[in-house]
């Protein structure tokens, strides 16, 4: 038998706190939309993250996962705290 694959002890991503988990959204938006999304090399994730960054003038490390602590005056930093 192989000692190759398989599980091992602290292999593998370490799962994140759940205040830091992306949780699903249902939204609605015009057919229009969704296709042009569709047809961006981003993720339609990204393209909402950043296009609502952008208007609201959010710290955009704000949407990282591994973002942990910065000097940004974000809202979003506010209503974590």
């Amino acid at each position: 038998m192989s000692n190759h694959g398989g599980p091992r002890p602290g292999a593998g991503r370490k799962p994140l706190p759940d205040d830091e988990r992306k949780r699903p959204v249902s939204i609605k938006l015009p057919p229009r939309l969704i296709a042009w999304m569709d047809g961006q090399v981003d993720s339609r994730a990204l393209l909402i993250e950043s296009a609502m960054a952008e208007v609201y003038k959010l710290c955009p490390d704000c949407f990282r996962v591994l973002h942990r602590k910065h000097d940004c005056k974000s809202p979003v930093d506010d209503q974590k705290k």
